[in-house]
């Protein structure tokens, strides 16, 4: 009777196959990309009902990558050569998300920010 459970001096099926359940050391060469990953510096617009909805940019201030980096956070700090405070999140001060002009971008706390939702 099969109990669910190996019995001492039981073989696995899969005993020395290879490739089958782990990786072996040509699985992936250098050089090689898998063709979803984007360059760094990339910007996308993503779009909603036929309209852009969001622009998202894979690099940080500084270069390095950030994964659905925002675009309105990444002029903000680019303009101010820091990182945005912990806390605080980047308002549009026209209501205008396209608009991101450094003019009309606000750093501003999450409370502020229910305040002026309401």
């Amino acid at each position: 009777m099969n109990a669910g459970q190996f019995v001492k001096g039981n073989i696995p099926w899969n005993k020395d196959t290879v490739g089958v359940m782990k990786l072996n050391k040509t699985s992936f060469k250098k050089g090689n990309t898998p063709p979803q990953q984007k360059p760094k510096g990339y910007i996308q617009e993503r779009l909603k009902k036929g309209k852009v909805d969001a622009v998202v940019i894979n690099i940080d201030w500084q270069g390095n990558r950030k994964h659905d980096y925002s675009y309105p956070r990444y002029i903000w700090e680019t303009y101010h050569n820091q990182d945005l405070p912990q806390g605080m999140v980047i308002y549009h001060k026209d209501g205008n998300n396209l608009n991101n002009e450094i003019g009309n971008l606000e750093a501003i706390t999450r409370a502020e920010l229910i305040r002026l939702n309401k």
